[in-house]
């Protein structure tokens, strides 16, 4: 039976995700990873401080494609960065009032693609989906 299993489905798949997802954010001007990395720290940040690392850990991205992607919300007005007293190294990732009302269109946007996947999948396909996903996560390096 693993010998029928054929990878290239999975890169398919996430394209075909990635490019749904490029659509929907850029209605409202961002990249997709411009986007996802706004709902994260939004959505993290209600509960604790945000910082790159957190970003780099959540998506599994190095720093220096995260940096570039924290620079461009930068620049567009998204976020700055503040030191913490703790440690004058970290800055902690702050979003400006301009995307915290440009996060109730992304959580549209984002909740709209999230249904399209999943359209047609009962909660036991969506668990089983969601179980096996964490399966092939772990069994990357």
């Amino acid at each position: 039976m693993k010998e029928d299993f054929d990878c290239r489905k999975i890169i398919v798949i996430g394209n075909q995700i990635r490019r749904l997802f490029d659509g929907a954010f850029s209605k409202v001007g961002l990249t997709n990873a411009q986007g996802s990395t706004l709902c994260f720290i939004y959505t993290a940040g209600r509960y604790r401080d945000v910082f790159q690392r957190d970003v780099e850990d959540e998506f599994d991205l190095r720093r220096s494609s995260v940096t570039s992607v924290l620079q461009g919300l930068e620049r567009g007005g998204y976020l700055h960065r503040e030191s913490v007293s703790e440690d004058a190294r970290l800055k902690k990732l702050v979003l400006t009032d301009k995307a915290i009302e440009l996060y109730e269109r992304i959580s549209s946007l984002m909740d709209e693609t999230n249904a399209t996947i999943v359209r047609g999948m009962s909660n036991a396909d969506m668990s089983a989906l969601d179980r096996l996903m964490s399966k092939v996560k772990a069994n990357l390096p």
